[in-house]
């Protein structure tokens, strides 16, 4: 659903990227959860009713921020999960879903 308060809804009122980032950032950690376009919350709350495409642009999103956080980091998984605002256990469960590899100590 979308508010505004104005008579035409533009482009600022579909913050599709503020919308992906607040329901990463509500999403509890999936204990081994394989990415899947169809996927809710990971807290096994009711998902909220959003298409599977949806879903899927969420974890592609998701995805590219916490790369771009560890990139951010030099591969420092604690201070990545700190700019991303979740705790590094959830940081590692999200690299798991996504299959991206832990970065490693030099």
């Amino acid at each position: 659903m979308l508010l505004c308060a104005g008579a035409v809804i533009t482009p600022e009122h579909r913050p599709a990227d503020r919308m992906a980032q607040a329901l990463l950032l509500a999403t509890a950690p999936a204990a081994h959860a394989p990415p899947s376009p169809t996927r809710g919350p990971a807290d096994g709350a009711a998902p909220p009713s959003l298409p599977p495409v949806l879903w899927s642009e969420i974890d592609t999103l998701e995805q590219r921020r916490i790369l771009d956080a560890l990139g951010q980091a030099a591969g420092n998984q604690s201070q990545a999960a700190r700019l991303l605002g979740i705790s590094r256990g959830t940081l590692l469960a999200r690299l798991e879903r996504y299959g991206v590899p832990r970065p490693r100590k030099r």
